[in-house]
């Protein structure tokens, strides 16, 4: 089995792995318990802090180089702030292997099902592309797109086809240092073969950023929980949604006003629409469930980001 042999501190073991006829094959892997990336980003209300980020980020770079170097090499391919965990003594933990492909230089990764994550997902992903470590290249720089800035990049075909263009990270977060922002851009490139060529380029790009340390402190040490900062030039905000006096009288013109990383505040009433989230929100309802009524005659929900957070509804 491809993962089955894989053993690095910053990976999950996969200890066991079974079939279920007519419904797939199941892998058993060790818990990891911790928060991730994304919902540190949500409990802290907006980007997170640089320093920090590339801490974590160095450890993950560590397992991808492990998984790059194998023989075959193995491209995870679906790397995002949701699939780090961040353990109690300060460890980050790379997971979800649900659609990782061994990589064959001469053929390439095959797509079967069409696995992409949205804003993550780099174009050769989609469609009948190929994945190369390259892939998980882009994923790490749009990963830190997010955490560094609290907006979504835009999705990879749509940078490819100039319909959308990628802002500059420090344009949107003043307090991101130059190189930290460079090596983003560098990764987050649609062609392929204009984009950094290696988990270690990307590092050695991050490296001159600053001097934290790519490992936590021991378990059990008084600071072994990380202490998170919010930049101070991007901040969430609060929308309230109330049918008569919130600031917006529907879900869906909250969602539309929102930027990526608000809270969305929704009140007890009944809410006729169906509501689209296509960017990184905490929406919460308040009050008892029960008094919070949502429908429509098509699906109420649709998701068109991994990276929300929904309670209460």
């Amino acid at each position: 089995m491809l993962l089955a042999g894989l053993r690095h501190p910053n990976l999950p073991r996969v200890t066991d792995h079974f079939v279920i006829l007519e419904q797939g094959q199941y892998l058993v892997l060790d818990l990891v318990e911790g928060k991730s990336l994304y919902q540190m980003m949500v409990e802290h209300g907006g980007p997170l802090d640089e320093s920090q980020v590339l801490g974590w980020t160095r450890q993950v770079c560590e397992a991808l180089t492990y998984l790059h170097s194998l023989t075959p090499p193995i491209v995870h391919r679906d790397i995002k702030p949701d699939n780090i965990i961040v353990t109690s003594d300060g460890k980050a933990m790379l997971v979800d292997f649900g659609i990782s492909k061994a990589y064959d230089p001469a053929k390439g990764t095959t797509i079967g099902a069409k696995a992409v994550t949205r804003g993550f997902s780099p174009p050769e992903q989609y469609g009948s592309g190929r994945t190369e470590p390259r892939s998980d290249v882009y994923a790490l720089g749009a990963t830190l797109y997010l955490l560094l800035t609290g907006r979504m990049p835009p999705e990879a075909p749509d940078l490819a086809s100039g319909a959308e263009e990628l802002t500059p990270p420090n344009q949107l977060n003043p307090a991101l240092s130059k190189p930290t922002s460079s090596t983003i851009l560098a990764a987050i490139v649609p062609n392929i073969s204009e984009r950094l060529p290696s988990v270690k380029a990307f590092v050695d790009g991050l490296a001159t950023t600053n001097n934290a340390p790519a490992s936590g402190p021991p378990a059990g040490s008084p600071s072994a929980a990380p202490t998170l900062r919010v930049a101070t030039s991007v901040s969430m905000r609060r929308l309230v949604v109330d049918p008569q006096k919130g600031d917006h009288s529907t879900i869906a013109k909250a969602i539309k006003a929102a930027q990526p990383g608000d809270r969305i505040e929704v009140q007890p009433g009944v809410y006729k629409e169906a509501i689209v989230i296509d960017k990184p929100l905490e929406i919460v309802g308040q009050g008892p469930m029960a008094k919070i009524v949502i429908s429509s005659s098509v699906n109420v929900v649709n998701m068109s980001t991994s990276s929300a957070a929904i309670r209460n509804l």
